[in-house]
């Protein structure tokens, strides 16, 4: 991993915030063919990792907590297909009609075994991408100490082809912005996707509506919240503290 290190501290150094205690570094990377993508790839669901931790002796398992949303017919097909799949040694659930959460124990992943034992946490998940869909272009961004591990050292990362590293996007201070919920992440989604957002509208309400599996009057309510929430930590991201 030496020689990826030396190729990418230099275009990173200069960059590097020196200002915050917190530094977020974002990088390009590769289609995956981990169970989590394809899993995600599923249609009429939304995948979301809550929280993924080591676990088990020196940390060989990766404990995951993960919630999958959609209409209730696409949520069965998941789990289905989850039951039958060799990856996850254990898969707990607790479910709704539209949301299902869930622990996972895998093997821990090089990658993931890389960013733990660096000090790093992962921002989005490097299997799910920074929209939740194992997409032909996604980004994983990863938020470490900026007077700890470096961003050269987390660079290193580019020489293991399980990382499907391209490229670095950025690295910058990082600072908390509102979340979404997993139901919002995945009605925007589907609105962006469908061109419902654009001028002029390509996609009608009840089309969104129809990918969710909900009535128009919930789609709406999931839009006008999922709005609000990104427009408040966008505006207040502008205004600063105070």
């Amino acid at each position: 991993m030496a020689q990826a290190t030396s190729r990418l501290s230099a275009p990173l150094g200069s960059v590097e915030p020196r200002d915050s205690a917190l530094s977020e570094l974002t990088f390009d990377v590769a289609p995956s063919t981990h169970w989590l993508t394809r899993l995600a790839e599923r249609p009429g669901i939304h995948l979301r990792l809550l929280a993924c931790r080591p676990h088990g002796p020196r940390g060989r398992g990766l404990l995951q907590l993960l919630e999958l949303s959609g209409a209730r017919e696409a949520l069965a097909d998941a789990r289905n297909w989850l039951r039958a799949h060799p990856a996850p040694t254990q898969v707990p659930a607790t479910a709704r009609d539209d949301r299902v959460v869930f622990w996972t124990v895998t093997p821990t992943p090089r990658v993931c075994a890389w960013v733990f034992e660096n000090g790093a946490v992962c921002r989005s998940c490097r299997f799910l991408g920074d929209t939740g869909h194992g997409s032909p272009s996604s980004r994983w961004s990863v938020v470490h100490p900026a007077d700890g591990t470096g961003a050269e050292e987390l660079a290193g990362l580019r020489s293991d082809p399980e990382a499907g590293i391209r490229r670095v996007v950025s690295v910058r201070r990082w600072t908390p912005d509102g979340a979404l919920t997993g139901r919002q992440e995945q009605a925007l989604d589907v609105a962006v996707r469908f061109g419902y957002f654009e001028v002029p509208r390509r996609a009608s309400l009840g089309k969104v509506a129809s990918e969710l599996g909900i009535s128009r009057s919930a789609t709406a309510q999931l839009l006008r919240r999922g709005e609000h929430r990104l427009l408040s930590s966008a505006l207040s991201d502008r205004r600063g503290p105070g």
